[in-house]
């Protein structure tokens, strides 16, 4: 009996922190710890996110994001979840674009917001609040 409680107990840890890959659109997005529809949010999120630079980001990175969990949030704004957040990135020649994100509490904007991270949204700048990807 105990066997079978390990046996179950390690494949459920096995499928929680097994890695995903999944498609949106034109782009990969490989995700470690992080659910199968969490990784597909956040990757649509990050890819509108890019706004006028996406086919550039696209291009210089083939195509790949990576996207895992943070250990700790940022301050987010009220409509946010900052119990988890996540940092999606993608590598580019000149080194990586990358953004943190917190789960929103309506359903808008894939169900995820940008909390941190790079802008890339053709604003001046990000919040001077917004903390970096690590």
């Amino acid at each position: 009996m105990k066997a079978i409680a390990l046996a179950a107990a390690l494949t459920l840890a096995a499928a929680c922190i097994a890695p995903v890959e999944v498609k949106v659109g034109d782009w990969t997005a490989s995700c470690l710890g992080v659910s199968r529809s969490d990784c597909t949010g956040i990757a649509a999120l990050f890819i509108n996110n890019l706004a006028w630079s996406g086919a550039s980001v696209l291009r210089d990175s083939g195509g790949r994001v990576s996207i895992a969990p943070r250990p700790d949030c940022p301050a987010v704004p009220p409509d946010d979840d900052g119990s988890v957040c996540w940092q999606a990135s993608a590598v580019v020649p000149t080194g990586r674009v990358c953004m943190v994100v917190a789960r929103r509490a309506d359903a808008g904007s894939f169900g995820f917001g940008q909390v941190g991270g790079d802008d890339m949204t053709g604003r001046m700048g990000p919040p001077p609040e917004w903390p970096p990807c690590r």
